[in-house]
């Protein structure tokens, strides 16, 4: 691996320098990537840390009425239906004649509202023997401590014909009411936590929508619910006579059938949780599973970009130190050149100096004209060419996400190829066509995967201080009512020209009047001339990247005789002699073109993206910034 340029300073590398420093204003992408620069490797490496998401899940709904429950209503029918058809438990008999009947209640509202009819007329009050009930109750539910001495009384007493019989009667009728106490208690208290077991059901049935076992479990415990409301109701509207009776005779199993219910709700409650808790282990596993999955490919996607931004960085880096090794060479040469100038300098002087002195048949040279003095602000007031690659950069994208995503990725494997590589590490002016001819890729608003690239490529070789990258999409003027006027091969070069200014500061002293005076004229000529004058007064130390999106788009009839010249000009200037820095040309193509394709004769400088391999990954805008930009 080639040894990154290092800085001045021999710690970090000045690319990652920039990457790290300049590049997280412009694009987001940069913002704490998933990679990071490891200074003993020399190399970008994953992170190790995982991404915390700060964003909190909801919190858990509380419900307090089941008309909100959408998971338990739906079932509820479905209970229904197995309550009234279960032979084990009918209806008792001439209930169905009552308003106490539960079985032709089309809602739960409905059946709790009949439970709470039939606890109201138990609890009631009311009546010339009300208070009798009430006070009955009242001391029923103090009898405890009685029947427990009545009890005591019974086994102290003496065996005698007398006291024995007594004192059990009164301990048999004592244990009957506390016995009875004990039931209208719990058959009172018994519904008050169905809200919370009816949540439970609502919240696992939401949870685990497919898991057919929350949802047996879930009908079974509404039957159980509602056959023990069926019973419950069957006890508040008994004869009080005939409850006591039962009281005294069935001593302990006096409404042990209704207790049964009762606790059945619990057990089914119970059973509910078990089985919310296997598929919630169950769930677990799966999605741990999943996870452990995921976390793989992310892995091995953090990898690849890692790979792919040390793959472009030992490009760049390589490119740089070509550079430097091929401006060297030439300063080398030039230093020679002008030992050599001096020598015969002084070897002429020292001629002149031992010969007779001979007219000279050579008029004096003429003096070059001054330059006329004019700044850059000057000119571009004059042109008045807006910055609306800003613009075209932004728009196209926002459109990314319009394109499949399998050809973004086979767009992006441009940047892998050898024939860009080779185009990018050349070391002289070169160009490159990369062309989209079969199997044409999907197009909005003439937005192409070439424009996405192409996008990409100028944002990252922005932050680049010895690089200048300068574009124009052609597909965003085309259409003079669309974009303004500005379209065809004048606007092309205005653009140009307007980005370099951007770029650079020049010694306008050194402008030829010639272009200065014929600068209002607007013509194609007249720009060429100045991008040219531009292009030649950078410094070999610097690499200008000039990248044309869809230039088949200005071979059609009402563009190409103004465009054609304008896109030969920009490919000239990657072998115009007077140029010393590096010329990099891209022309990108959807479809191919075919006038503009006879300028590229070598089989290095056409690449056919239908040609690459169709991988079966993600395209990522901000990878491929990364790959650029390292």
């Amino acid at each position: 691996m080639s040894d990154p340029i290092s800085s001045p300073l021999g710690q970090r590398p000045l690319t990652v320098a920039f990457i790290e420093n300049r590049l997280p204003a412009l694009h987001q992408a940069f913002i704490n990537p998933p990679v990071h620069w490891d200074s003993q490797n020399n190399q970008y490496v994953p992170n190790s840390q995982a991404l915390n998401n700060e964003d909190s899940p909801p919190p858990r709904p509380a419900w307090t009425d089941t008309r909100a429950m959408q998971f338990w209503q739906n079932i509820f029918h479905e209970a229904l239906i197995k309550f009234k058809s279960d032979l084990t438990t009918p209806e008792p008999k001439g209930r169905s004649q009552t308003p106490y009947s539960i079985r032709n209640r089309a809602s739960w509202d409905e059946i709790y509202d009949t439970l709470e009819l039939a606890r109201s007329e138990y609890q009631k009050v009311v009546g010339p023997l009300g208070w009798i009930r009430k006070i009955r109750r009242k001391g029923a539910e103090n009898v405890a401590p009685f029947a427990a001495v009545a009890q005591s009384a019974s086994d102290l007493a003496p065996n005698d014909p007398y006291s024995t019989p007594v004192l059990g009667a009164v301990g048999l009728l004592l244990n009957a009411v506390k016995q009875a106490a004990s039931v209208r208690n719990q058959v009172l208290e018994g519904f008050d936590s169905l809200i919370p077991i009816f949540s439970d059901v609502e919240l696992f049935l939401g949870t685990f929508p497919r898991d057919i076992n929350i949802k047996n479990m879930s009908v079974q415990l509404t039957v159980t619910t509602l056959t023990a409301i069926e019973q419950a109701i069957g006890f508040f509207i008994s004869n009080e006579l005939l409850r006591g009776t039962k009281a005294i005779f069935m001593k302990d199993e006096y409404g042990k059938g209704l207790l049964t219910s009762l606790e059945e709700i619990n057990i089914m409650s119970t059973k509910l949780m078990s089985e919310a808790t296997k598929s919630h282990i169950h769930q677990a596993h799966l999605y741990s599973h999943e996870t452990q999955k995921m976390m793989k490919q992310v892995a091995g996607q953090q990898q690849q970009i890692a790979n792919g931004m040390n793959s472009i960085e030992n490009l760049l880096a390589e490119y740089l130190k070509a550079q430097d090794i091929a401006i060297e060479r030439k300063q080398r040469e030039l230093d020679a050149s002008q030992r050599i100038n001096m020598f015969l300098t002084i070897e002429n002087q020292r001629l002149r100096s031992t010969s007779p002195m001979l007219p000279s048949p050579w008029a004096p040279p003429a003096q070059p004209q001054a330059a006329v003095s004019i700044s850059q602000e000057a000119v571009q007031r004059i042109l008045g060419t807006p910055d609306f690659d800003y613009a075209d950069i932004a728009f196209i994208l926002d459109k990314r996400e319009e394109i499949p995503a399998r050809q973004r990725a086979q767009a992006e494997q441009i940047v892998n190829t050898t024939i860009f590589r080779n185009w990018v590490v050349a070391t002289f002016s070169t160009k490159l066509l990369v062309q989209w001819t079969s199997r044409l890729p999907k197009t909005i608003a003439e937005v192409s995967p070439l424009s996405i690239f192409c996008a990409t490529m100028a944002q990252a070789l922005h932050a680049k201080e010895r690089f200048i990258s300068i574009q124009f999409f052609c597909g965003r003027h085309i259409d003079p009512m669309e974009s303004a006027g500005y379209v065809g091969g004048r606007t092309m070069l205005l653009s140009l020209i307007a980005q370099l200014f951007r770029h650079w500061s020049f010694d306008m002293r050194l402008l030829y009047p010639s272009i200065t005076a014929r600068l209002h004229e607007y013509q194609v000529g007249v720009l060429e001339d100045l991008l040219g004058w531009m292009v030649r007064q950078l410094p070999p130390t610097i690499t200008l990247f000039c990248i044309i999106d869809g230039v088949v788009l200005y071979e059609r009839e009402e563009h190409w005789e103004e465009a054609l010249p304008a896109l030969g000009f920009v490919l000239g200037l990657t072998k115009d002699p007077g140029v010393s820095a590096t010329v990099k040309v891209l022309f990108t193509s959807t479809p191919g073109p075919d006038t503009i394709r006879a300028a590229f004769t070598a089989e290095d400088q056409i690449l056919n993206v239908e040609a690459l391999p169709q991988l079966e990954w993600t395209p990522s805008d901000e990878r491929l910034m990364r790959e650029f930009e390292s």
